[in-house]
C-alpha cells in the first residue's frame, strides 16, 4: 500500500471528558484521535516506504499536519466556486501539506468551457479528475490536456509562489 485515506474523523463522538469506564485509554476523544492518527502514520512509515496519508476538510488543522502529507477539499460536486473557494481556505491553513482540489466530474455531454472552468478554479491545488477519460469528447480532452499542461508547466507559481487570495467574502474572485 503507498497511502491512506483517512476519512469521517469529523464523525467521532467529541465528548471531551467521555464517560468514565475501565475500557478507556483516553482522557478525552481529542486524544485518542491524536495517538490512532499517529499509530497508522508510524505503522505505514514502518513498511520503509514515505506513506501518502490524505486528510479531509473539515478535520484538517495544524495539530493534524504531522499525521498528513496531503488534505483534500471536501465534497462539492459540480461546483466550480467552491472547490476554488474550499482550497484556497485550505491553502491558508496547510502549512508543508499539499491541497488537493475534490475530484471534478462532469457529464459526458458538457461544453469543453464548463470543463476549463472546473480546472481553472483548481489552479491552486491539485486538481483530481474524475471522469473516464475514454469517453470524453476530443474537445473536452483538449481542454483538459491544456489546463493540466498549464499547470505543469508553471506549477512553481501557483503551488509554491507567494499566495495572497483576496476577498472570501465574494468567494476569492479572479479580478
Amino acid at each position: 500500500m503507498d497511502g491512506l485515506k483517512i476519512d469521517f474523523i469529523d464523525q467521532f463522538a467529541v465528548e471531551d471528558p467521555p464517560p468514565a469506564g475501565p475500557e478507556a485509554d483516553c482522557a478525552t476523544v481529542t486524544e485518542g484521535v491524536d495517538r490512532l492518527l499517529a499509530e497508522l502514520h508510524d505503522r505505514l512509515q514502518a513498511s520503509g516506504k514515505a506513506p501518502i496519508i490524505e486528510l479531509r476538510q473539515p478535520y484538517v488543522s495544524p495539530g493534524l499536519w504531522r499525521h498528513a502529507t496531503m488534505i483534500r477539499s471536501g465534497d462539492c460536486p459540480l461546483s466550480p466556486a467552491h472547490n476554488r473557494q474550499r482550497t484556497v481556505d485550505l491553502r491558508l491553513i496547510a502549512g508543508p501539506l499539499a491541497v488537493h482540489a475534490d475530484m471534478m466530474m462532469w457529464p459526458p455531454s458538457e461544453r469543453p468551457e464548463q470543463v476549463a472552468v472546473q480546472l481553472i478554479n483548481s489552479l491552486f491545488a491539485v486538481p483530481q479528475i474524475s471522469v473516464d477519460l475514454t469517453e470524453q469528447s476530443p474537445e473536452q480532452l483538449a481542454a483538459v490536456r491544456f489546463w493540466l499542461g498549464f499547470v505543469t508547466e508553471h506549477a512553481d507559481v501557483p503551488q509554491h509562489g507567494r499566495f495572497m487570495p483576496s476577498r472570501p467574502d465574494l468567494v476569492y474572485p479572479s479580478r
